[in-house]
């Protein structure tokens, strides 16, 4: 790599802001530009037998109580995001850390406009991008090649935030998943509802956020989430009557899931894999024993493990 007034020259760049692109970044040691702020969701897990050795990670599993019983889960998404985000940046793998506002492709050279109004260039001869998220400038279309879209909509629990449900499924796609997660200024849970629709249905009035909180009432109170006390029973003085839930509208995220696993174009990539297949796919270009970012990573995630 040079660097004169701003200008990086790669042989290979990656592109992207999610787990499986800071995963390709690692194996294949390659510098990572990341284009937004997008870490994975807090309640987002791998398998309990996925196998992140690699990565330096030991097995880990978690229990998310359900209203039924008990899901079992493996390390958290967000927890190995952050892990191999700072492997990289320390090991120079990460050169503008999470300072990108906008970027654009022009044959083989990036421009990359920063948060602070610099102006950063960069060449490369092969390009692999895994979003396109402030990304402008690529030479093939995308918004035709979308299977449905993940939609993710956040709500603030005002009554009935304080039980010891973390996970609720269902077996439809409209509010498939439900996950309830501590919220960070206070000692309550918030949720996140997550559905799988497609384009039509993403500007019907039935899939909107109304009905979504509809849907997420109706399953709450089906799982025994009730809110505080509300006096006696009339009829049966030694009974309690409890307020309903009551829930406020955050925001709502949107996600293309794609029909393809990669796509090739000129001098640039497009890859839509997941993490898990991206682990699978790809393995460490250097042995481990003599790879620097594995042995960083290893004794970061030690701490954790290892005590």
């Amino acid at each position: 790599m040079t660097n004169l007034n701003h200008l990086y020259k790669y042989d290979n760049v990656v592109v992207g802001s999610g787990l499986n692109a800071l995963m390709f970044a690692y194996l294949k040691q390659y510098p990572l530009i990341i284009n937004a702020d997008k870490p994975p969701m807090p309640f987002e897990f791998f398998d309990v037998d996925f196998n992140l050795g690699q990565f330096g990670f030991e097995p880990c599993s978690y229990q998310l109580k359900t209203g039924d019983g008990i899901k079992v889960v493996g390390l958290s998404k967000l927890e190995v995001w952050q892990r191999l985000f700072f492997t990289l940046s320390i090991a120079g793998l990460c050169p503008l850390a999470l300072k990108t506002k906008s970027i654009r492709v022009s044959e083989n050279k990036l421009k990359i406009a920063t948060h602070r109004s610099r102006l950063i260039k960069c060449e490369f001869n092969k390009l692999f991008v895994f979003d396109n998220e402030n990304i402008r400038g690529l030479s093939f279309l995308l918004e035709d090649k979308i299977k449905e879209y993940k939609v993710i909509d956040w709500f603030n629990v005002r009554r009935g935030n304080k039980h010891e449900i973390d996970y609720i499924s269902t077996d439809g796609d409209f509010v498939n998943e439900i996950y309830f997660y501590k919220a960070h200024k206070r000692n309550a849970k918030d949720l996140a509802a997550v559905s799988y629709m497609s384009f039509e249905n993403l500007r019907a009035v039935e899939y909107t956020d109304t009905f979504v909180k509809f849907k997420v009432l109706e399953l709450m109170k089906e799982n025994g989430i009730r809110g505080p006390r509300n006096g006696r029973d009339v009829w049966n003085p030694e009974k309690y009557c409890y307020y309903l839930p009551r829930i406020e509208y955050e925001k709502r995220e949107v996600l293309p899931i794609y029909k393809f696993d990669e796509i090739e174009e000129k001098n640039t990539i497009f890859i839509t894999e997941t993490e898990e297949e991206i682990s699978k796919k790809y393995k460490l270009e250097f042995p481990i024993d003599n790879s620097y970012l594995y042995k960083t990573a290893e004794r970061l995630s030690g701490e954790i493990y290892l005590h």
